[in-house]
């Protein structure tokens, strides 16, 4: 082959050949080195359950699935609540669920959008898998809707349509990408298959069973495994602590004055984003129920809206002291947002007598 062919066989395959990569990374980029979202979601698509949770760990902490199929006299659930997840992931999740054929009922926890984007959290997995070019577009909306100063609300805007594009074109990526490949095809060590139920874990059965945990295995391992025995327990004694108590008396105060909560341009804007879930879940045939989970004070105003718009039943407030006095009750909390394992049973026992099971299930 003659040297100017040469280059341009270069000139052809080489591209062909990135892009090819692309693709396939692309591919993998999703879930990769999102450990608890991908076994979640795998333990989902293998149980195929009828009724499924999603949420952040408000959820995960508080509703015990396997307890509100049996309280329900029979049917199949799943918790797919995430820790740490935002509105903006729980509404990807929300809407990916609605097409498995499976979900008859979704029960949804609500949350405020926050319009700006961590510094820090920016460019990372978390954020990029969900930021679709609908989320994009539902990122635009709370930044316009924001009351940041007109320019801000502006340049919000254009960044969360920035992390879409930067999630299609895997731009800043690579290191990412990479360990998501070399995480993919890392043996699973099976410690959370073996703790949680159905998606659920309390914190305090959490740390009970990882202090009865076998030792064996590497130094790292036992390492992680004491660190994390020490985080939960450092959350509770600061519960327990005059900061922990002060902060738990402020939130029920303020809870106790929900009635009086007027709803802002960003609680209008939310609840448009969850109303249209609602309204596509009817269209599809699934039942969809709103929940304002236990801990979660920046919601109010969305709920008032959500109550006034959604059929009677589909909107159920956890988080009322008013109605649920358990909510002042300690011996219900784990740490200063969390419930216990106590907690998340009555939780869970109320959930099950507002949610009727599907009629075909």
């Amino acid at each position: 082959m003659t040297s100017a062919g040469r280059v341009v066989l270069k000139a052809v395959a080489y591209p062909l050949l990135l892009g090819g990569l692309l693709l396939a990374l692309q591919r993998q980029d999703s879930l990769a080195d999102i450990p608890e979202v991908g076994r979640k979601l795998a333990e989902v698509e293998r149980l195929r359950p009828e009724t499924v949770f999603v949420g952040s760990s408000h959820t995960y902490r508080h509703v015990d699935a396997a307890l509100f199929d049996s309280l329900r006299g029979g049917g199949s659930s799943y918790n797919f609540g995430l820790p740490g997840a935002g509105a903006f992931e729980v509404h990807y999740w929300a809407e990916r669920f609605l097409d498995r054929p499976y979900v008859k009922t979704l029960v949804v926890e609500v949350q405020s959008f926050r319009a700006g984007l961590d510094p820090e959290n920016r460019r990372t997995r978390r954020v990029y898998y969900h930021r679709d070019f609908r989320r994009a577009r539902v990122g635009v909306r709370v930044a316009l809707a924001s009351n940041l100063p007109w320019q801000r609300r502006l340049w919000t805007a254009l960044d969360q349509i920035g992390v879409t594009l930067d999630h299609y074109l895997l731009l800043g990526q690579g290191g990412d990408v990479i360990a998501g490949l070399l995480r993919s095809l890392a043996p699973a060590d099976g410690l959370l298959e073996k703790l949680d139920r159905q998606g659920f874990l309390a914190l305090d059965t959490q740390l009970a069973l990882l202090a009865r945990a076998d030792p064996a295995g590497s130094a790292a391992e036992r390492a992680e495994v004491a660190e994390t025995i020490a985080w939960l327990w450092g959350r509770h004694e600061y519960l327990l602590g005059p900061e922990g108590q002060e902060i738990v008396t402020e939130n029920v105060r303020m809870l106790r004055q929900r009635d009086r909560v007027r709803p802002t341009p960003q609680d209008r804007t939310a609840a448009a984003l969850w109303l249209d879930l609602y309204r596509q879940a009817e269209a599809q045939g699934v039942e969809v129920y709103f929940v304002e989970q236990v801990a979660e004070g920046k919601s109010m105003g969305i709920s008032r809206l959500l109550g006034e718009a959604v059929a009677p039943g589909r909107l159920i407030i956890l988080n009322d002291p008013n109605r649920y006095p358990n909510l002042l009750a300690p011996e219900f909390w784990y740490d200063t947002v969390h419930l216990n394992a106590r907690g998340a049973r009555w939780n869970t026992s109320v959930l099950a007598a507002h949610i009727p099971r599907p009629p075909d299930s």
